[in-house]
């Protein structure tokens, strides 16, 4: 079954595959390979962290003084936490954004996380916590009793016991009566490397899940080294072919599949091995030479044709939105719908249908499948409709007595028949734009919906359209962890449903239901706490102009989360928002040409979300489409996506002083 959000397939890490029988491109690009994964190699040496090629090859300092431990890189290669003078510290691969997480001298053994959202799982004072690289989801403790810990790929955290055993947190039931420390998960999950406490020396296990089971089991072991000395610290290569450790204060690497080996030295007078591929991710900006175009780049770049190849690896429009171009009003809440939808969001003339939207309808569209126009005759004209039928399309009209009475029955129709009551509303201003348009991905990504306030902030009201559509919702019970939250997004959403509440407007839900509060000093500080709001996907960014509202709307069909920002640059908390969550960002999507965002909005994006070396900048205008690289990288083992992932309030509980 197909994908109702195809970005949701785009996460952390990434694995690239390319977009076949499409125009190339005229402007200067490698459209035929982009960038190439880089592996490297970082260790410690006289207090240094240096980075070097897989060999060891052209080394250079990226931390000077003080750095003890392992490092631990993201898998993706875009952040590195470390332990500089017993702090732990997190750095972006260029080094330009370095952000100390603890102040009390006694952090070590950092473990970087992606199975949820970006993470780092570390030792303080003899407890494990866990930090995100944005500062926004906080610190907090995390229950690991024991050392060592390590997690794989595919979020399965392993320990050493106090009393030595390997262990697994939440899924092996029983002990597993293994001795090891200093346990390491190969690249894809399936072994695990270890030192013998025995013997001193490495060795290897198989790992995995056997079928109809809830425990985790681990194979026979397989002793890889016999060197003279201890053995230490192991750590897989990026190709999980070999193994990097520690010996006599040297790094060795040996084969992950030798016999009692003798380790060949990599690095001498080095120790805290690690690797990491540099993962290619993509700055695009998608442009025409106006509104309407721009929103035809947006949907050429997301959806193949209708006669594509097997090779096309966009995605299959299941229907297409149809917006006016000349006003806001119908739209806000149609961009939240062609999101969750999975079709692109094209604008037109009121009065009748541009050809080349019309074409881009007939490129992604087979006949019979159905056009969404938002609004009614004044808003897309009878004639638009007509057109649409006659050729062969099904078309739906969201209209009622005014804007508000619109959204209501697109959000109806959002959420009619998945029998799941929305996790939240978004309440946001329909008088102006851009609290509403940045809401709309993040409450697709939350499986919620947003509803439309009328004024601004002096004047902030629940219109009687949207109050109806509140009160046919199943208030939130905080006993049952069941019903729709409220959320007031930006300053007039959030008064004017805590005005709604305590005027009684909303009968149906108790006067002092809590209101959580998204709101900042700025639109563009807004769609920052929308970004960051439960942990939302952050697979593939946004980024349009503040001034404006047509690309956002077009864009916000197609991302998980949109920021805003001013022409002339990337807005500064956005730029350092993307840093931080860079482990979990593939692609960032610039919306619109240089007449709304400058190049230095690209300029300003591409080094904060991995290694200048493998983040491009590719281009999408209509009709010239390069073959972009789709990033995703499938989970080969979800047995935790049910565990508890501590919510906001139980972090901010739990941080560490």
């Amino acid at each position: 079954m197909r994908s109702r959000r195809p970005w949701r397939r785009l996460t952390a890490a990434f694995i690239a595959t390319g977009l076949a029988g499409v125009t190339a491109p005229a402007y200067a690009v490698t459209a035929t390979a982009g960038p190439a994964p880089l592996p490297e190699l970082t260790y410690v040496q006289n207090g240094n962290l240096y980075a070097a090629g897989p060999d060891g090859s052209n080394p250079h300092v990226l931390v000077t003084g003080g750095v003890t431990g392992t490092p631990a890189w993201f898998g993706d290669g875009s952040q590195i936490a470390y332990v500089q003078n017993g702090d732990l510290f997190l750095s972006t691969a260029d080094g330009k954004q370095v952000r100390q997480i603890t102040t009390d001298g006694q952090a070590s053994e950092p473990v970087a996380e992606s199975f949820y959202v970006p993470r780092v799982l570390f030792q303080d004072a003899g407890a494990y916590y866990m930090a995100a690289p944005d500062p926004g989801m906080g610190t907090w403790n995390y229950p690991i009793t024991g050392t060592d810990a390590t997690e794989s790929p595919n979020g399965i955290d392993l320990y050493v016991s106090p009393d030595g055993d390997l262990s697994t947190l939440y899924f092996t039931s029983t002990p597993t009566d293994i001795q090891g420390r200093q346990p390491a998960f190969s690249p894809d999950g399936s072994e695990v490397a270890y030192v013998d406490p025995a013997t001193n020396q490495l060795a290897v296990r198989s790992f995995g899940q056997p079928q109809g089971s809830s425990d985790f089991v681990f194979g026979s072991p397989t002793t890889v080294t016999a060197d003279t000395g201890a053995d230490a610290h192991p750590r897989w290569s990026a190709d999980g072919k070999s193994l990097m450790y520690e010996n006599g204060g040297n790094i060795l690497t040996v084969s992950a599949t030798a016999s009692a080996a003798t380790g060949t030295v990599l690095v001498p007078n080095a120790s805290g091995p690690t690797d990491v591929t540099l993962q290619p991710k993509h700055v695009v900006r998608e442009w025409g030479g106006n509104a309407i175009n721009t929103a035809i780049a947006v949907s050429q770049r997301n959806y193949r044709s209708v006669d594509a190849t097997g090779t096309d690896n966009r995605f299959q429009a299941n229907g297409v939105v149809l917006s006016r171009s000349d006003t806001f009003s119908d739209a806000l809440v149609g961009s939240a719908f062609a999101n969750e939808h999975g079709t692109p969001l094209l604008l037109t003339k009121s009065t009748a249908l541009d050809p080349a939207v019309l074409a881009e309808i007939q490129r992604v569209l087979p006949r019979g499948f159905r056009v969404y126009l938002l609004g009614g005759t004044s808003a897309l004209s009878a004639g638009i409709e007509t057109q649409l039928n006659n050729l062969g399309f099904r078309t739906t009209r969201f209209a009622g007595s005014n804007m508000f009475d619109t959204a209501v029955k697109i959000e109806q129709a959002q959420t009619s028949g998945s029998g799941i009551t929305p996790f939240a509303a978004f309440v946001a201003t329909g008088s102006s734009y851009y609290d509403a348009l940045a809401a709309g991905p993040v409450s697709v990504s939350t499986s919620s919906v947003v509803v439309l306030s009328k004024g601004g902030t002096s004047n902030p009201t629940l219109p009687a359209e949207s109050a109806a559509y509140l009160n046919s919702l199943t208030p939130y019970d905080p006993a049952t962890g069941q019903g729709t939250q409220l959320v007031g997004v930006g300053g007039p959403g959030y008064k004017a449903i805590v005005n709604a509440l305590a005027s009684g407007q909303l009968s149906n839900w108790p006067k002092n239901t809590p209101v959580q509060q998204v709101v900042g000093s700025n639109a563009e500080e807004t769609a920052l706490a929308l970004a960051r709001f439960d942990q939302p996907s952050l697979s593939r960014i946004g980024v349009a102009t503040v001034s404006d509202w047509h690309d956002a709307l077009a864009g916000g069909a197609s991302v998980s989360a949109l920021l805003l920002t001013p022409k002339s640059g990337l807005y500064a908390h956005d730029a350092l928002f993307l840093a931080q969550n860079s482990p979990s960002i593939g692609e960032v999507d610039v919306f619109g040409g240089t007449a709304a965002l400058s190049d230095q909005v690209v300029t300003d994006a591409q080094p904060q979300i991995g290694s200048s070396q493998v983040v491009d900048y590719l281009q999408v205008t209509p009709g010239n489409v390069p073959p972009i690289f789709l990033n995703t990288l499938p989970r080969t083992n979800t047995a935790r996506t049910n565990a508890v992932r501590p919510n906001a309030h139980q972090r901010a509980a739990a941080r560490l002083k």
